[in-house]
Order: structure tokens, then sequence, then C-alpha cells
């Protein structure tokens, strides 16, 4: 069985189309003949109606989750009111671009979403003593996964990331070795940039959104390279070695 062409980085022009009033048989003819795709590839009607139908299945509890963190919406992110302040501060931290070495204040960096930082304080509850870098880098893993399992429909593997909270790999070569031995039998998550690419794709979410998604996670090809697969060692040491061999370049 073949599989279905995929055509999502159309889906901005299909619902701005579609939002405009065209009809699903004039959006397909559009696209085939606005040289978008080759004319004789583009998607067919059911195709378009597919992609719309897609968006319009997002409830009103993603797009709010998936907008920029604000403190005022807590109750309704499922965030008690006593984790405001821990995630009001790392927000802070990331906003004002000490959070990473390579960011300063004058980024103008996004807010992170309110899933991010509903994972993030998740994380901190369990590993209070975890490093705001490594809380930031983990949470936004469980939050990519959980909100491409929504969109997507389809299956996300978790098991590598809770395995590692179980095992805590990072502390020792005894604890790393019973996280490989139990992984054995899990299966690993995908790659926060694959995953990224697509949800950056889904029509919907306005370009504030998109911003938070995309940039809260630093460049992931990055973010991929610094937190290891088998969790042996966490981002805050890759940054610091990273951070440290430039100052060295730099003095040298």
């Amino acid at each position: 069985m073949s599989r279905k062409k995929q055509y999502l980085h159309l889906m901005d022009t299909i619902l701005t189309k579609r939002s405009a009033g065209l009809s699903i048989r004039e959006i397909a003819d559009y696209i085939s003949s606005s040289g978008l795709v080759d004319p004789d590839d583009g998607p067919d009607d059911r195709t378009v109606r597919r992609y719309i139908n897609q968006f319009e299945a997002l409830d009103d509890q993603v797009k709010l989750l998936d907008a920029p963190f604000a403190w005022s919406k807590c109750a309704e992110y499922g965030l008690p009111w006593d984790a405001a302040e821990y995630v009001v501060s790392l927000t802070r931290r990331w906003l004002q671009g000490k959070l990473f070495f390579f960011h300063d204040e004058n980024m103008n960096l996004p807010v992170p979403t309110a899933r991010h930082m509903r994972w993030a304080w998740r994380l901190h509850v369990v590993e209070p003593e975890m490093e705001d870098v490594d809380v930031w880098c983990i949470s936004l893993q469980y939050s990519v996964r959980e909100l491409t399992k929504i969109v997507f429909d389809e299956e996300q593997h978790f098991d590598d990331l809770d395995n590692a909270l179980l095992y805590q790999p990072w502390r020792s070569h005894t604890q790393m070795s019973a996280y490989r031995l139990r992984m054995e039998h899990h299966n690993q998550g995908g790659k926060i940039e694959l995953l990224m690419i697509r949800l950056l794709d889904v029509p919907g979410f306005s370009p504030e959104v998109k911003d938070a998604i995309g940039r809260s996670a630093l460049m992931p090809a990055l973010l991929d390279t610094i937190l290891p697969k088998d969790y042996g060692v966490l981002p805050s040491a890759i940054l610091k070695e990273i951070e440290l061999a430039l100052d060295q370049v730099a003095e040298g």
C-alpha cells in the first residue's frame, strides 16, 4: 500500500485560502497553478479537506497550552499556583538570556509555551536539585513529544525520558549501566529536530506561537546533541565544556 504524499509545507496556504472563503476545489486548483508544487503533483480535494479537518480538530485546550505562558492562566493550564514562582523564575532567566551562555538580554527571545512550562514544573518537582538548563532541555523533550502525539494522533515514546528519571544514569557508571539494560526492552524517543520540523508546519498556530515552539528549542539539532540518548551526562555539563573550550580558543 503506497504512503500518502505529505504537503505539510502547504498547510498555512490551505488555511489562509480557506479563511478567505475559497472552496476545497478552488484551494486545490490554486495550489496546482501557483508554482508551489509541480502542476501534476499537487494535493487533491480529499487531501486538502484532510488538512483542514486536522487543524479544526485541535481543541481549545491544545491551543491554550501551546500559546506563550501567562502567569494569570496557571489554573487553566492545570498548574498549581505554588508552581508559579519556579515557572516565572525559569521563564525570566530565559528571557534575560541567562539560561544559556550563548544568549543575552538583547536577543528578544520568545516567551516559552505553557505546555513546556507545565512539563518544566513537573520535572522540577521530581528533580528539585536539577539545574535550570537541564530542566529546560528535558521538559522540552516531553512537551514536543506530547504535542506531536496530540496533533498527529500517533504514538510517541517517553520510555527513555521516564527511565532516565528513574535510573539517573548521569550520576554514575553503575546507574548508566542499569539504564542501558532497562532500555534494551524499551523504545527510544524520536529526535527533537525531526519532530519540530513537523510541528512548525502545522497550521493554526500563530506566528507568535510558532516562534515560542521553535526558538524555545534553541537549534533543535543542538538540543539533540546536548542531550545524549543514554543520558550519561546532562546538557549543563556538555554546555560547560563547550563554553570552556570556546574561552580557551578566545584566549589562545
